[in-house]
């Protein structure tokens, strides 16, 4: 019965301790207020030194289409500050036009975004942590 009583009161002590916290610290939205489908990429950066025209993302955004936003909609992306030395967040929108038009080796060198925002964190809080792309 001992047995049982301790088994049963580590059980307990499991249930009540919880799953450690997986929730993002931030969430940014990320609004396309175009009528077109506009792609993007996002970073981080760890020194405001490395932020340039070269550091556009290696792959194409259409490769994968969770990085497309449909027309006058937005999407969430997570973020977590937990263990991070990220000091700038950038952002870079594409319009499908673009895309269709250039192959991504032309995109990525000569810096083809249609906008780019690269942020703080206090100036994404400023922003109530939206950014909206107009296409203009």
């Amino acid at each position: 019965m001992k047995i049982l009583k301790n088994i049963l009161f580590f059980l307990l002590c499991l249930v009540l301790t919880g799953c450690p916290d997986d929730d993002p610290d931030f969430f940014v939205d990320l609004k396309n207020e175009t009528n077109d489908i506009i792609f993007y990429h996002s970073r981080g950066y760890q020194d405001q030194t490395e932020i340039g025209m070269n550091n556009i993302l290696d792959w194409d955004p259409r490769t994968n289409e969770n990085f497309s936003i449909m027309q006058n909609d937005y999407v969430t992306k997570e973020y977590d500050l937990e263990n991070t030395t990220i000091v700038v967040y950038s952002f870079m929108f594409y319009a499908s036009s673009t895309l269709e038009e250039n192959d991504w080796e032309t995109i990525r060198d000569e810096g083809l975004y249609e906008a780019r925002f690269d942020l703080t964190y206090e100036e994404l809080e400023a922003m109530d942590f939206e950014i909206v792309f107009t296409g203009e």
